[in-house]
């Protein structure tokens, strides 16, 4: 063979292991720069790891179908009851998801003490992948809560996060004193 095609297929070959090991590593890139930029209040880095019309639209999504799995043969519930919560739901997600929600959060975290927060190291063994373009980070198996990435470009941004279907249950609220 020609020297040529010897490095075309050389070059290809370190290309294509390097590409490789971008794509498994990437995940775990974006999970830790998330948990830095969360770490050190940082808002403008935060909202760039954010897709906020789509994690908007799915919270919506799974808000909405609980309110119909709830309202499902309740005798005091009416559809306009229930367009009335959506509509409340969809007010609340809007205005709770939105960079400058994350500013204003990340405002009011600078404003603890540093140790305030709970501070456990990231499991990465809960980053579990959906396929080449979506990959899912259990935060809480036992209640499943989950945060998912999908893949924009060359990074990853939040697209949803899965949460349980019983709020209370999974943070503790509702529970009667012992």
């Amino acid at each position: 063979m020609r020297l040529s095609v010897k490095l075309v297929i050389g070059a290809s070959a370190i290309g294509g292991a390097a590409l490789g090991a971008w794509d498994y590593a990437s995940p775990l890139w974006t999970v830790q720069g998330l948990q830095s930029a969360i770490l050190a209040r940082d808002a403008t880095a935060l909202n760039g790891y954010v897709d906020f019309e789509a994690l908007r639209t799915n919270l919506k999504a799974q808000f909405a179908a609980r309110l119909v799995a709830n309202n499902l043969g309740a005798p005091t519930s009416t559809p306009e009851y229930a367009a009335t919560r959506l509509q409340s739901v969809n007010a609340m997600v809007d205005g709770m998801i939105s960079p400058q929600a994350i500013q204003v959060a990340m405002e009011r975290a600078a404003q603890l003490p540093p140790d305030a927060g709970v501070r456990k190291s990231f499991d990465f063994s809960s980053i579990h992948r959906d396929g080449f373009n979506q990959f899912h980070v259990s935060l809480d198996p036992a209640v499943t809560i989950a945060i998912r990435f999908e893949r924009r470009g060359f990074g990853w941004q939040v697209i949803d996060v899965k949460l349980p279907y019983d709020l209370n249950a999974a943070f503790g609220r509702g529970q009667q004193p012992e």
